[in-house]
């Protein structure tokens, strides 16, 4: 099935609103979600898109896990089974798909480079044609009271901004930083102090 799904079909899943995949216009299976039990970005960022209702998610027919990995371990292994993961655990994988999700003008994307690389360049705003459930990866660093460890931490996070560190990225999956993040970041990284 060419699984397309507009902001509403998701609550609509996770509220158990709609149950089967032939109500999404697909052979009949009934969706079995699997949601994270930890907090996790990736969580944060669907609950971001969704806007949660007022009282919150209450979703006890949803199979919680606990990573990314067991995530993407659930969705290959169960039939009918409806998640979200980071899309680098897509790579590689047989058997798994990124559903198309409703842009910002109507039209239904997957998390392809290009939409991916269009969403990045206008994040944290979600317009256009990209796929509305893009977040950059953050790494949260104490800009001081690192001692010893400031300048291997700055030489780690300058191979990681640099074109080389940006092309192995690449390699597992992730998208390059756009220059405007990548400019920043680059500038936050020089502020770390022993």
């Amino acid at each position: 099935c060419d699984l397309q799904l507009t902001r509403l079909q998701v609550r609509q899943v996770l509220l158990g609103q709609i149950r089967n995949f032939q109500q999404l216009g697909c052979s009949p299976l009934p969706i079995r979600p699997v949601v994270r039990g930890d907090d996790s970005g990736t969580t944060a960022n669907l609950l971001r898109f969704l806007q949660p209702p007022a009282g919150g998610w209450h979703l006890p027919q949803a199979r919680a896990v606990d990573s990314n990995e067991a995530m993407a371990t659930a969705l290959a292994q169960q039939p009918g089974a409806l998640g979200y993961l980071d899309s680098v655990y897509l790579v590689g994988r047989q058997g798994l798909r990124a559903a198309a999700l409703e842009t910002a003008t109507g039209q239904f994307r997957r998390p392809d480079r290009a939409s991916v690389q269009m969403a990045l360049q206008q994040w944290p705003q979600r317009r256009g044609d990209a796929y509305p459930l893009v977040t950059p990866s953050w790494i949260a660093v104490s800009r001081t009271g690192l001692g010893p460890k400031a300048a291997v931490l700055r030489q780690a996070l300058r191979y990681g901004l640099s074109p080389e560190g940006q092309q192995e990225a690449a390699v597992l999956g992730y998208e390059e930083l756009p220059p405007a993040l990548l400019h920043q970041a680059q500038q936050l990284t020089e502020k770390i102090q022993p």
